[in-house]
C-alpha cells in the first residue's frame, strides 16, 4: 500500500525534478538495510528481492534510476509513467496484509 500511496503522490505532484527518482526512494524507503545512505542502488535491489519482491519489478525500477542519477539520459513520460506502473504493480502484489 505504501507503494500505491508513493505512485499516487508521484502522479500528483507537478514540481517534481525526477519521477523516477522518487519512486526509487519510495520503493527502497521500507528495506532494512544497514547504512542507506552509503547503500549503492544495486545493494538496494538485492535487499528489495531478498525481502520478497520480484527481481524483474524490482530490477527494472533500479535501471531506470541508474539511467535517472548516473547517465546523460533525460527522463521522459514514458519513464515516469514505467516508474509509476512499477510501484502499483509492487503495490498489488506485496501490500496484501498492510495497512
Amino acid at each position: 500500500r505504501a507503494a500505491g500511496r508513493a505512485a499516487d503522490r508521484i502522479e500528483e505532484t507537478a514540481a517534481v525534478d525526477n519521477e523516477v527518482y522518487r519512486a526509487f526512494r519510495e520503493m527502497t524507503a521500507r528495506l532494512d538495510v544497514a547504512d542507506p545512505e552509503t547503500t549503492t542502488a544495486r545493494e538496494f535491489e538485492r535487499a528489495a528481492v531478498e525481502s520478497g519482491l520480484s527481481a524483474d519489478d524490482v530490477a527494472a525500477l533500479t535501471d531506470l534510476f541508474e539511467r535517472a542519477r548516473y547517465d546523460d539520459y533525460e527522463i521522459d513520460g514514458d519513464d515516469e509513467r514505467r516508474a509509476i506502473e512499477l510501484l502499483r504493480r509492487i503495490e498489488s502484489r506485496y501490500a496484501e496484509g498492510e495497512p
